[in-house]
């Protein structure tokens, strides 16, 4: 399989960063359903690690590459969507997510 770049999005305070990243290679050793998985969790890592980045060095820009070492090549920052309103659906799951963070940290 060739190295895929795929199109994604993170939302943080009140802009949305729509961003391309490269796909890992699917590993043999996985099936259809694992390589999946792995994909999902590189995305949600890429987007953990741009909102906490995004956070702390402020709003990017256009064109900027990023380097998030567990990635196999740079993430570009393509789009910037100002003063995004998430919508009912997307709010409702910032708001679990959020939750699960506070139980994490609790526990620990």
């Amino acid at each position: 399989m060739t190295n895929k770049v795929f199109k994604s999005a993170v939302v943080v305070d009140d802009y949305k960063v729509f961003y391309n990243f490269q796909k890992k290679k699917d590993l043999n050793s996985l099936n259809a359903m694992g390589n999946f998985y792995r994909f999902s969790h590189q995305q949600k890592q890429i987007q953990n690690f741009l909102e906490s980045y995004f956070i702390k060095n402020g709003k990017p820009k256009i064109g900027d590459e990023i380097y998030f070492d567990t990635q196999p090549g740079k993430i570009e920052i393509i789009q910037i969507e100002e003063n995004y309103i998430r919508d009912d659906l997307e709010q409702e799951l910032h708001e679990i997510e959020l939750e699960f963070e506070k139980l994490k940290k609790n526990k620990t």
